[in-house]
C-alpha cells in the first residue's frame, strides 16, 4: 500500500531562514514513494513493489527485524535506492560514577571540573571569528 508519494506540494516544504516555510517546486524535488508493510515484500535479495516492479537491493548489513515500511527515493544521479525502517531493541547506557562539568571559555578551549581534561586554547577563534560573529545573534534569537 501506498503511504505517500514526497512530489506533493502539501508535504514538500524548503525552509531557509526565518518566517514561513516556502513550497519547494515539484520541479526540483526529487521523487520518493513509502510503502507500508502490506505494499512490499522482500524474496530472495529483491524488493518486490507493487505493478510487479522489483528492485534489487545491495545489502550493507543484515536487518535486526522484519521492515514495517520502506521509502523508496531517486538520488540526483538518478539511481533509485530503498530505505527501511526497523525495530531495533533499546540497550540501556552504561552506569557512570561521578559527573563533569564543561564550561566553554576564551582563554582555554573547554574548562572542566577535572583539570586533566581541559582543552587548550589553540587559536581557532580569530580563525572562525566571522562565522561565530555571524551565528551568535542567530543563536541568541533561538534561545527562549
Amino acid at each position: 500500500m501506498l503511504r505517500t508519494y514526497s512530489q506533493s506540494l502539501t508535504h514538500s516544504f524548503n525552509v531557509k531562514g526565518c518566517g514561513r516555510p516556502k513550497l519547494k517546486a515539484r520541479k526540483r524535488a526529487f521523487p520518493s514513494l513509502d510503502y507500508t508493510t502490506r505494499g512490499f515484500s522482500i524474496r530472495r535479495g529483491r524488493l518486490r513493489l507493487p505493478f510487479g516492479v522489483s528492485v534489487p537491493v545491495v545489502w550493507s548489513r543484515d536487518l535486526p527485524s522484519d521492515p514495517s515500511s520502506v521509502r523508496v527515493y531517486q538520488d540526483s544521479l538518478g539511481h533509485w535506492l530503498p530505505s527501511f525502517i526497523v525495530r531495533r531493541d533499546v540497550q540501556a547506557a552504561a552506569e557512570v560514577e561521578g559527573s563533569i562539568g564543561i564550561d566553554w571559555g576564551a582563554s582555554t578551549t573547554a574548562t572542566t571540573t577535572e583539570t586533566i581534561y581541559d582543552l587548550p586554547y589553540l587559536g581557532h577563534r580569530k580563525r572562525c571569528a566571522a562565522q561565530l560573529a555571524k551565528a551568535q545573534p542567530k543563536m541568541s534569537r533561538r534561545l527562549p
